[in-house]
């Protein structure tokens, strides 16, 4: 009895495993249909930076951020994008990468970033280079990405695409 206090005082610390199963089946499914593309605000981000930005999730935990010019971006089809990611996360296989390419289907050349999210309790955390990690955030057609920042965080709005 002695030798399972301890596993009892863990799991009553970070939740059973399923606790743990229960979350993921909590995922919202329509993360997984269409895409997501940056909306353009007042900062005018993808005009400044070159690239329009486009996420989708996949299973597994796992996300594609494409970063297309900005002026092609204008014009290409959005199922040309959905292809895009697709095509992205396939040649990826179980890793993340960063990798530049046409994707088949592009007309110009655009860079796809595969990674990985972690669920912290209703919460969707990712790696994105700074000292806290990245929050994604769900409402209703939107999604929101914010990155710590020194003074205020940063927010980057996305809205859903099907």
């Amino acid at each position: 009895m002695k030798a399972m206090f301890p596993v009892l005082l863990l799991m009553a610390a970070l939740g059973s495993p399923i606790d743990l199963l229960a979350d993921q089946a909590k995922e919202d499914p329509v993360v997984y249909q269409g895409h997501f593309a940056i909306q353009e605000g007042p900062d005018k981000v993808a005009e400044l930076s070159g690239y329009n930005q486009f996420v989708k999730f996949y299973p597994g935990n796992r996300f594609v951020r494409l970063y297309v010019p900005y002026q092609y971006s204008l014009k290409v089809d959005p199922a040309a994008i959905g292809k895009a990611l697709d095509q992205a996360f396939k040649e990826a296989g179980k890793g993340d990468a960063f990798i530049r390419s046409d994707f088949g289907v592009l007309k110009e050349r655009a860079i796809a970033h595969v990674d990985h999210f972690e669920r912290a309790g209703d919460q969707i955390l990712f790696d994105c280079g700074v000292s806290a990690p990245c929050r994604i955030e769900f409402e209703d057609d939107r999604m929101r990405i914010v990155k710590k920042g020194i003074v205020k965080d940063h927010v980057f709005e996305y809205l859903h695409r099907q």
